[in-house]
């Protein structure tokens, strides 16, 4: 099997759209070694979020202190995106540290009313900002993928990532009727991934790998095997020129 750094040999710039440093539940994800096993995993630039925030505000110098760590080992290759909690709402601004590129939202792990003035006021500072926001996708009725139509169509102005993309059936229709909303393909199935592509959604689609929140659900396993395979495994179905091209590169560059 080809490693990912033969892969960049080939002039293919990888890009993940969905990494997690920080603590959650038992586990604490070091920026420092998370920066490291993706330099050798061969992925360039990655979209970052601290879990540590999950546990509230009080979190939150903790989780700037973890960016720094991250920046210090690999340079100018993370793009932080602020995670944020019920509690920031009404100072947002007073959290939005210049170094945050984008926002994100979990509707699983908070109760955000999906078309809530609260998600309406995040929309609005994004917009402002010119900041994307990524949703998670899946798990409670709350937060699937089609309960966020409503707020992406009517910030047309604000690109949305739906993380993870599920259900896709959901996932596909506000893709359709909303030129300003992206998927991710982190827990992604590689038949879902398929279903986007075959209904022509190639270019919205972007490499995430939620890692090494893989950690929790496969122990066993090593996950940069997972991480080589996975992305190998997305390429016999996701077009060549997507991965060399496309990417979340396109919302930053």
């Amino acid at each position: 099997m080809p490693s990912l750094e033969n892969l960049n040999a080939s002039n293919l710039v990888i890009w993940d759209a969905h990494v997690h440093i920080g603590r959650f539940r038992d586990f604490y994800f070091d920026p420092r070694q998370v920066a490291l096993d993706l330099i050798q995993l061969g992925v360039q630039r990655w979209i970052v979020s601290s879990t540590t925030l999950c546990e509230g505000v009080n979190s939150f110098e903790e989780s700037l202190r973890e960016l720094d760590i991250m920046e210090s080992v690999a340079p100018g290759c993370a793009i932080p995106f602020l995670w944020v909690v019920p509690g920031m709402i009404s100072q947002l601004e007073h959290y939005i540290d210049p170094r945050f590129q984008g926002l994100k939202v979990h509707g699983r792990a908070h109760r955000w009313p999906p078309n809530g003035i609260a998600l309406q006021y995040i929309a609005k500072v994004a917009d402002e900002r010119n900041m994307p926001i990524k949703l998670h996708t899946g798990g409670q009725l709350r937060c699937d993928a089609g309960i966020y139509y409503k707020l992406c169509h009517s910030n047309p102005n604000t690109n949305f990532i739906l993380a993870h993309g599920r259900p896709v059936d959901q996932a596909l229709m506000v893709l359709k009727k909303c030129p300003n909303v992206f998927v991710d393909t982190a827990f992604m199935p590689i038949n879902d991934v398929a279903f986007l592509v075959c209904n022509e959604m190639s270019d919205r689609i972007f490499f995430g790998s939620d890692y090494p929140l893989d950690q929790l659900f496969y122990p066993g396993e090593s996950l940069k095997t997972r991480y080589q395979n996975f992305f190998k495994e997305l390429q016999t179905v996701v077009p060549k020129n997507v991965f060399k091209n496309n990417l979340s590169r396109s919302l930053f560059e």
